[in-house]
């Protein structure tokens, strides 16, 4: 009871204590606690800086736990001596009062900053600008918008009668409509279609004038993530304005393009590569070709998508078509006979897709999470795909791996839990007549500027057996950096981990390159003549088919 009176007494403070306590919150202070000085903020970020540079995958890759706590101190000592060049508290006064004192602390912070990241015997690791590490941060993972891309064009002209009468030309109305909507964006999910014609976005009518007092809409298509943006839009058709709300989302960039080539017509006796074809019988080998710039945050997903558009296209024997599609193609048919038959096998082998082409040529690597996913779309179930690796102490070893487990649902490609060779593979499926989609060959092209995340899916495929390598050796880079954002807006980027392929004992280390599988010196202005481009990669393609066994 009494213990119970003592803390009823404590928690009641006195009338003094009280009004103490109401100057301190009016005066914007804390009790306890003082105002921390320019000079200390900027230690607390350098300390910031190690504390990342320690707790990110168990720390850089090159140097031990205690030559990076060395390393702190050193870089403390550093700033500490670049503050007492000059008076600090001289420098904390023209900060206060806004001179450029400041500045200077910025600056020793940044050269402190640069030099500790060059001691990390590290040729990766950097100390990026908050501009520089947006761009990166846009380029890989995306930015915050709605997937909108509008332009202001003019409601009438100013020529005709006007000018022949010498009249002072009547001024000319402006209108926003919408160019182009990114695929799977928040503009696209909500029903928003080219040339909609957009009247007012946020509650913010479009105001209608001349070139200087039309309403600018980019700025209001602008909001945070999560945020919702009504738009009200004409469509051509509708009698009556449509209301829509779009809600803003992080869009991933575009990282992946497809388009097909036709390669030259071949007979089953020499370019018999597909079973379930004939000898002497004529083939159109058409080939899908899935050009990757880089990996993002939403390339397995792009290439999921392609695929599954590929997939509907059918390969040999098949004709996926829908029931309009049918009728349509039944009333443009010949009368039954040899000719229709002829027919219908000639829209067939148009549609067939013969090999699907990776096209990994300059894609410099991205985001390795990206790589993984990609490569689970199309190698077996338990195939090995990766191995993150640590050096310490001279030794190195495994920290995690990544493969495609079995309970994996099936891809895009359906790929059967047996891991066998594409030789294996079709030649059995030749024996019994079949033709599945997992036994359409994967043709990855690569040269020397492949690297980084690239070389994880090249080789993953590579050592799954589920496809062939053509070009010139990777580059060869074998190494994981990690990306980290400081709260100041700067970001760190520093090796974490050495990648490995190959078999469960990932005997194969990425540092050495992906060799090829076929040797093909692509041309080095190939890619600025896209025709050229296209014919070296038929040839390319030709000799890899070729080198696949015939039925």
């Amino acid at each position: 009871m009494a213990a119970r009176t003592q803390r009823a007494v404590a928690r009641k403070p006195r009338r003094g204590v009280l009004v103490a306590l109401l100057l301190l919150q009016s005066s914007g202070a804390r009790p306890g606690k003082t105002r921390a000085s320019p000079a200390e903020l900027h230690r607390q970020r350098l300390q910031a800086l190690f504390d990342c540079l320690a707790r990110t995958h168990g720390g850089p890759s090159f140097i031990s736990d205690g030559e990076l706590a060395i390393l702190r101190q050193e870089a403390l000592r550093r700033l500490h001596m670049s503050f007492e060049a000059e008076s600090t508290d001289q420098i904390s006064r023209q900060a206060e009062a806004g001179a450029d004192g400041g500045d200077r602390m910025e600056e020793a912070l940044t050269r402190t900053s640069e030099w500790s990241m060059a001691q990390l015997s590290d040729p990766h690791a950097k100390y990026i600008q908050p501009a520089q590490a947006e761009e990166m941060s846009d380029r890989y993972h995306g930015r915050v918008e709605l997937g909108v891309r509008t332009c202001d064009e003019p409601c009438q002209s100013t020529s005709g009668g006007w000018q022949s009468l010498r009249l002072p030309p009547r001024p000319r109305m402006w209108r926003t409509l919408v160019t182009a909507v990114a695929e799977r964006s928040p503009a696209e999910r909500a029903g928003l279609r080219v040339g909609d014609e957009i009247l007012e976005v946020a509650g913010n009518a479009l105001r209608d004038g001349s070139a200087q007092e039309h309403t600018a809409v980019e700025p209001l298509l602008q909001a945070e993530e999560g945020a919702r943006v009504p738009i009200l839009v004409r469509r051509i058709g509708c009698d009556r304005p449509i209301r829509l709300s779009l809600r803003c989302t992080l869009l991933p960039p575009r990282t992946v393009s497809t388009r097909l080539v036709r390669l030259p017509t071949s007979r089953g006796a020499a370019g018999g590569w597909r079973p379930g074809h004939a000898a002497g019988e004529a083939v159109d080998q058409v080939a899908a070709i899935l050009q990757i710039d880089h990996f993002g945050a939403g390339t397995a997903r792009e290439v999921e998508a392609e695929l599954r558009k590929l997939s509907a296209r059918g390969v040999a024997g098949e004709l996926p078509l829908g029931g309009a599609q049918r009728l349509l193609l039944f009333l443009r048919l010949p009368p039954f006979g040899p000719a229709r038959k002829a027919r219908m096998d000639g829209v067939q082998r148009e549609r067939a897709v013969r090999a699907v082409l990776f096209d990994l040529r300059d894609n410099g690597g991205g985001v390795l999470k990206a790589a993984v996913q990609t490569s689970r779309l199309v190698v077996p179930r338990g195939a090995h795909i990766l191995s993150l690796q640590k050096q310490r102490h001279g030794a190195v070893y495994t920290v995690s791996s990544f493969r495609r487990r079995w309970y994996h649902r099936s891809t895009p490609f359906g790929a059967r839990p047996r891991r066998r060779s594409i030789a294996k593979q079709l030649e059995m499926n030749g024996a019994c007549g079949k033709t599945r989609w997992e036994d359409v060959p994967l043709l990855v092209l690569v040269n020397r500027n492949t690297a980084s995340a690239a070389e994880v899916f090249a080789a993953a495929i590579s050592h799954a057996q589920r496809g062939l390598i053509l070009g010139s050796p990777t580059f060869g880079k074998g190494t994981s950096q990690a990306f980290v954002s400081l709260e100041d807006g700067h970001a760190l980027t520093f090796t974490v981990y050495s990648l490995a392929a190959g078999a469960r004992g990932a005997t194969h280390p990425l540092n050495d390159g992906v060799k090829p599988h076929i040797s093909w010196p692509w041309p080095t202005r190939a890619a600025t003549f896209p025709a050229l481009a296209d014919r070296e990669i038929v040839l390319a393609t030709q000799a890899a088919l070729a080198s696949l066994p015939t039925r």
